[in-house]
């Protein structure tokens, strides 16, 4: 199939643990709740108005994969992992609601550096995470792109932190407001920074 959709977010559960492994596949409006884990490995592949709860898990590792108006509220674990190579990654009007795991969106895979990125319109509120809210850290080979116009409100710990390489990251109008960690509100460690 090339569409895999619910009638809402709020109320179409996503029932087991899925991977979509075709290119160009879109994903809308699922809840993915706790214990239940969609894994995003085809190219290409679009997801749209989906909620994530709990202990759910949105894991992408697809390239030129878009997530658009995903909203991830009480999260207990880390709902957006990033798994794979996910080259050229969008994510725009994501928003996060009082997540308490050890990170929102987290990035496990070390292998290479997670190039071109466009994320922009990112919000997220009173989240109480052990880490930071964004952790794009693991590995030493980093991310690429850009990250644009994002607000974090009321974080008990830490922002963004950030292992960007040796090639240019971007980062523009990231506002910190509340009460986030000292030391610990952006951290970025690359080789070529542009701040706007």
């Amino acid at each position: 199939c090339q569409r895999l959709q619910g009638k809402d977010a709020d109320t179409t559960l996503l029932p087991v643990s899925t991977t979509i492994s075709k290119d160009n596949v879109t994903v809308e409006q699922l809840l993915i709740g706790s214990g239940v884990t969609l894994t995003i490995s085809g190219n290409g592949c679009t997801v749209r108005d989906v909620l994530v709860t709990g202990t759910g898990v949105l894991s992408i590792v697809g390239t030129n994969c878009s997530l658009e108006n995903v909203r991830l509220d009480t999260c207990t674990g880390t709902p957006i992992d990033l798994a794979g190579a996910c080259h050229s990654l969008k994510v725009t009007g994501l928003r996060a609601y009082s997540c308490s795991g050890t990170n929102v969106i987290s990035k496990s895979y070390t292998a290479a550096a997670i190039v071109n990125i466009a994320w922009s319109d990112l919000r997220f509120f009173n989240s109480s995470c052990s880490g930071y809210v964004v952790d794009l850290t693991a590995g030493t080979l980093g991310v690429t792109g850009q990250i644009a116009n994002v607000v974090l409100v009321t974080q008990t710990n830490g922002g963004i932190g950030v292992e960007a390489g040796g090639d240019m990251l971007q980062l523009e109008a990231i506002y910190l407001f509340g009460n986030v960690t000292a030391n610990r509100g952006l951290k970025v460690d690359c080789g070529a920074l542009g701040l706007f």
